[in-house]
């Protein structure tokens, strides 16, 4: 089952260290047809925080949500029917994908 995260950065960490197997989709605060990004739930674009930026909260408290499943397949079908009829892709993370 598809679990979204917004506003709970411990949370979502959480749910990462646990499911280290699983993915995670990463996109907009208002979910974007166009901006779908799909990572291993290991990828440390997604679980390590900027060096520039170590400000706490930039996963899920700020311009981004993340919506996590242990396949791939779950995730795309959540995801298409939060967006009904539009078309979905996923874009593939070029580092660990």
């Amino acid at each position: 089952m598809a679990l979204v995260f917004r506003d709970d950065d411990a949370g979502y960490l959480a749910w990462i260290e646990a499911n280290p197997d699983g993915y995670v989709i990463n996109t907009r605060r208002q979910i974007d047809a166009n901006y779908l990004v799909l990572h291993s739930a290991t990828c440390r674009t997604i679980r390590n925080y900027p060096r520039m930026n170590t400000r706490p909260g930039g996963f899920t408290e700020r311009g981004y949500q993340k919506i996590c499943d242990e396949t791939v397949v779950e995730l795309q079908r959540f995801v298409q029917s939060l967006l009904s009829k539009r078309q979905v892709a996923l874009k593939h993370c070029s580092l660990c994908l």
